[in-house]
């Protein structure tokens, strides 16, 4: 279902039902008046009702998706999404090169990686924290697990215990003004294992994270100021 934000609009009225197969109805027909729409005509119906605004940067010919509140983006062709939010900023990138979130930056990655930035401040966005989470997943298998094929469409063999966790070097820059900034790895527990350098300068933070020369393997990560 999709609305219309337009304060003129109906308090809960729907603008346009949307089903999985590309079936849409709009707001006020009947049943019987279902038509099917490919992607492409889809989007031009939701920019027509106003539902996607007109800075949407939804390009179905580029294999670019964008949520209607600008918070969500997709790149199909480069398997690739970017999640922008005052107090949750997330990457996920297949390639080495520059991903800008909003006060967030992934620099640079040895590996593919999906990233999430999260104020642990209540009340303040990532620009203000002075205690955030950071998430690095890279990719995990069960030791001796085993696929058919490299798409990992069917399993061959479940494996076993310990989990393998791919390690590799990533950079990052934090637009935040954070006073004696210190970051730590940390255990599954959410116990500090080991400090990890940070330089402060002009209002931003810059660090990198080496999974590869951690005492033990971490996917959590407290940025704080201390």
């Amino acid at each position: 279902m999709c609305y219309n934000d337009d304060a003129e609009a109906k308090a809960n009225s729907v603008d346009l039902r949307l089903g999985p197969s590309g079936e849409y109805r709009q707001r006020d027909k009947a049943v019987e008046d279902d038509k099917l729409l490919n992607m492409s005509q889809i989007v031009q119906q939701l920019r027509r009702l106003r539902i996607l605004p007109a800075k949407n940067r939804t390009d179905t010919r580029k294999g670019i998706y964008q949520s209607g509140s600008g918070e969500v983006l997709l790149d199909t062709d480069k398997n690739e999404i970017t999640v922008v939010s005052p107090q949750l900023e997330m990457c996920v990138v297949k390639t080495d090169h520059p991903m800008p979130m909003g006060a967030a930056t992934l620099k640079s990655a040895g590996i593919p990686v999906g990233l999430a930035v999260v104020s642990l401040d209540e009340n303040s966005p990532l620009a203000k924290a002075g205690r955030i989470l950071l998430v690095v997943t890279t990719d995990a298998l069960n030791s001796g697990q085993t696929f058919t094929s490299d798409k990992r469409l069917e399993q061959v063999d479940k494996g076993r215990l310990p989990v393998l966790l791919r390690c590799g070097k990533f950079e990052f820059t934090l637009n935040n003004p954070m006073s004696s900034p210190k970051l730590y790895a940390l255990n599954m527990a959410g116990d500090r294992i080991e400090s990890i350098p940070v330089a402060a300068k002009d209002g931003q933070l810059h660090f990198t994270i080496d999974t590869t020369k951690l005492k033990e393997p971490a996917v959590f990560f407290e940025l704080t100021g201390e």
